[in-house]
């Protein structure tokens, strides 16, 4: 008999495997029924896990250890149990016509084009991430303070969903952000914005989404994270085959209504894995997910005051 599975995601190429594991039958060969949710920013997806309204959302760490703490109106029973995706999150400043034309590779080009880029806007720069509780919040701030310019006091911060960044940057709304994939890459191809960092050039490999599952599903029948497993490690290496790139970006960039996510096509073909960067975007085979994984994030939430321990249990 099979077991239904409410997922939230957003519009994102890591929301992938998801969508290769319902559009290709993986889940349905695990005995499992998806009903996938496109939601419109990470509030909303934290809310839905927090009320009972999914069983289970593509999210990063932070947000999932927030919302197991009870930070959304009620603590939250649930574990993360697969990485989805490692990398992909990109540091764009906005273009100005007269943008320091160099070539970004190391820490002290960084500096010198930030330092530039910076002496041209005559306000404090405005910068956007996805959620406060985000990897991109946390990898921003590295960046900024291996820079030598103060995250607290230097700029400003707005939250913004990732859909919305790109036309916020060209209207001069924000002057920069730090956001996943294919946004970054939407922003450069579209000439409103240049990349100053890719978020592996601060954090190698880094965890970044992983599939977050409430434990009321998990408890309901013992097989069901090995039917999860199972469809999700099928659904990584197709979305990590090269010869299925063109059929991934085609799923991810048709219209919602059609099961896609409405995603730029020309910045997600970037991102495939006969595209991919080294240090883009990955589609991990070997979904678990280590202590030393999410040790950063909890360093970085405990000196923040999010946090003040490692959570128990939070991983399968």
């Amino acid at each position: 008999m099979p077991h239904p599975l409410r997922i939230g995601l957003l519009r994102l190429a890591d929301s992938a495997p998801i969508l290769a594991a319902d559009t290709h039958g993986f889940f349905r060969e695990n005995t499992i029924l998806p009903s996938v949710s496109v939601e419109p920013s990470w509030a909303n997806l934290a809310d839905k896990m927090t009320w009972g309204v999914l069983d289970a959302a593509v999210m990063f760490p932070p947000l999932a250890f927030m919302t197991m703490a009870g930070t959304r109106g009620r603590p939250v029973q649930g574990r993360l149990t697969h990485a989805l995706s490692r990398g992909g999150n990109m540091v764009v400043l906005r273009k100005l016509d007269d943008a320091p034309n160099l070539t970004v590779t190391t820490l002290n080009d960084k500096k010198i084009v930030f330092s530039k880029w910076a002496s041209k806007i005559t306000h404090k720069p405005k910068f956007a991430v996805v959620h406060e509780n985000s990897t991109h919040y946390l990898i921003l701030r590295r960046l900024l303070n291996a820079l030598s310019v103060s995250f607290e006091h230097a700029i400003d911060l707005v939250i913004m969903p990732p859909d919305q960044i790109v036309t916020a940057l060209a209207n001069g709304a924000i002057d920069g952000f730090c956001a996943g994939p294919p946004w970054g890459t939407e922003a450069c191809l579209s000439g409103a914005g240049f990349c100053l960092a890719r978020s592996t050039d601060i954090l190698p490999n880094h965890l970044e989404k992983c599939l977050f599952v409430t434990e009321r599903w998990l408890n309901a029948d013992k097989q069901h994270l090995a039917g999860l497993t199972s469809a999700l490690s099928k659904a990584a290496l197709y979305c990590s085959t090269p010869e299925n790139s063109i059929a991934l970006t085609d799923l991810l960039a048709r219209p919602l209504k059609e099961g896609g996510l409405n995603l730029p096509y020309a910045a997600t073909r970037c991102l495939m894995p006969d595209n991919a960067l080294p240090d883009g975007l990955h589609f991990p085979l070997d979904q678990t997910i280590q202590h030393t994984d999410l040790q950063w994030m909890i360093d970085d939430m405990k000196t923040l005051g999010w946090l003040t321990a490692f959570p128990d249990h939070c991983t399968a």
